[in-house]
Formats: structure tokens, sequence, C-alpha cells
């Protein structure tokens, strides 16, 4: 029993195709409302089972795109894309515009010590791998310019990586005298241990 306007049932893996057959030509599927409001969403909805597993679309009530995990797209469990471009991540993430990305770790009033919200890896696991680094790089300038940063690292100081220091690069790989800073120019070094 069709339970939609166009309501497709079949043992097939792939149920619909669209396909463009012009060279040079955008293909797409448009998804329009009715007109503005706080609820007038436009999005795809992911089922398992008859059971709300995601979604992704356009959010009408914060005027956002939204890849949720979750019951439909008006939830914050995801990733949500503001107008302005900043980007949320996370459990009920609702990101400040003036933060361009936005990380939020599942609420946990009881947790101590240490407590991880993101992480970057550089996945090196070998004899002999001193000195190599994963960090992050803060960058000033234009936006052409990407020689001017300052950065913080994560530094191997064994073989397999098996204790990790952490180390600062001010002023990123300017060159200062003829010699990048890049290279060997961590200026502070906190070692294991």
């Amino acid at each position: 029993t069709p339970t939609s306007k166009l309501h497709v049932k079949s043992d097939e893996s792939q149920l619909v195709l669209l396909q463009s057959t012009t060279d040079d030509q955008q293909a797409y599927v448009k998804i329009d409302s009715s007109n503005a409001g706080t609820n007038t969403h436009s999005y795809i909805y992911f089922n398992e089972g008859g059971n709300g597993r995601g979604a992704v679309g356009y959010n009408a009530s914060g005027d956002d795109i939204r890849l949720v995990y979750d019951n439909g797209i008006a939830s914050t469990n995801g990733i949500v894309v503001e107008p302005g471009g900043s980007i949320g991540m996370g459990q009920s993430v609702n990101p400040n515009p003036n933060d361009r990305l936005y990380v939020q770790r599942i609420v946990s009033s009881s947790t101590t010590g240490f407590t991880c919200v993101a992480s970057f890896k550089n996945p090196t696991n070998a004899t002999l791998n001193q000195g190599v680094t994963a960090g992050i790089r803060l960058k000033l300038g234009s936006s052409s310019e990407h020689n001017k940063w300052a950065g913080i690292a994560a530094i191997s100081e064994a073989d397999y990586s098996n204790r990790t220091g952490l180390i600062f690069w001010p002023d990123g790989d300017l060159t200062n005298g003829g010699t990048s800073t890049q290279i060997g120019g961590g200026k502070m070094r906190l070692s294991a241990g």
C-alpha cells in the first residue's frame, strides 16, 4: 500500500537512478518547501526498518545545513553548517558564528582527568621515527599568505612513538637569516616523562 505520492518498493538494492546524459552539465535533485517558516525543512531522511537513523539537508528553524544522526533534521547531534560558514560538530551543537569551527563532545559532568574533544593523528608507527610530529598550524596574514603561522605539535621521542612530547613553533616557516624556522625550529619542548 503506497504511503507517499511516489512509493517505490523492490527487492533490488538500487531503487532509483537519475542520470544526466549531457556533457559538462550539472545533475542534481531539487527539494523545495512551500515557503519560509520555522518548520519548512528540506532534507533527506534515512530510516532502517521504519526507525529514523539520520538526516541531511536544510533546517529552517536554525537556517542552517545539517548532517545528523538522529530522528529528524532538527537534531543537533552531528555537523551543523551556519549561513556564514561556521561549522559545529558533536552533540547538541549550536556553533558560535564567531568560531569558524566549533567542536563539542558528549556532555559529561562526571569525567575527570584528561578529556579529549578532538584528535589529529599522523599515522606513523616505526623504528627510528623520533622527531616525527602531528600538529596544528595557527595562521595569520592575508588569504594568500600561508607562511605566517605558529604551531603546536606532538613529537615522537622513541621508536614506534612509545613516548610523546609536546613542541611549540613560533614564526612558522618564515625565513630568518636565510634559514627556515619550520625544520627543527621548535622553540620550546616539553619532553615525556
